[in-house]
C-alpha cells in the first residue's frame, strides 16, 4: 500500500507552480507499482460546484 500526501499551491500563486505541482504528483504516482493499492490525499485547493454571489 502507498500513501501520497500532498499540498497544492494556493490560488494566489503563479499557474506555473500549480502545473509543476501536478506534474510532480503524476511523476511520483507513475513510479509506483500498478499492482499496489495507492491513496492520494491532500489539500488540492479545489473548488466544487458553481460560484455563489460574492465568491
Amino acid at each position: 500500500m502507498n500513501i501520497i500526501n500532498a499540498y497544492a499551491p494556493h490560488m494566489g500563486r503563479r499557474i506555473e507552480e500549480a502545473d509543476r505541482f501536478y506534474a510532480d504528483l503524476a511523476t511520483t504516482h507513475n513510479k509506483l507499482p500498478r499492482r499496489d493499492l495507492t491513496f492520494v490525499l491532500g489539500d488540492f485547493n479545489a473548488k466544487l460546484g458553481q460560484p455563489r454571489d460574492g465568491e
